[in-house]
């Protein structure tokens, strides 16, 4: 799973694992811009990924995957 994250141009850096399932990964975008939606598109597709939480920090999204 991690590996297709790293596919995705966006993603800039995966911070971790939280909790038993969850993955933060930061994304080089602006929150609610075109390119952000792209990339929730792309990480949607992402088989075991069943929902994003945006998280507007640093003015950089970090994205929980849970």
């Amino acid at each position: 799973m991690i590996k297709e994250f790293r596919k995705i141009e966006q993603v800039t850096e995966i911070q971790g694992i939280i909790g038993e399932h969850d993955l933060l990964v930061k994304l080089d975008v602006s929150s609610g811009s075109e390119e952000c939606e792209i990339a929730n598109k792309k990480i949607l597709d992402v088989d075991k990924v069943r929902s994003i939480e945006s998280l507007g920090i640093y003015g950089k999204d970090f994205v929980m995957f849970c």
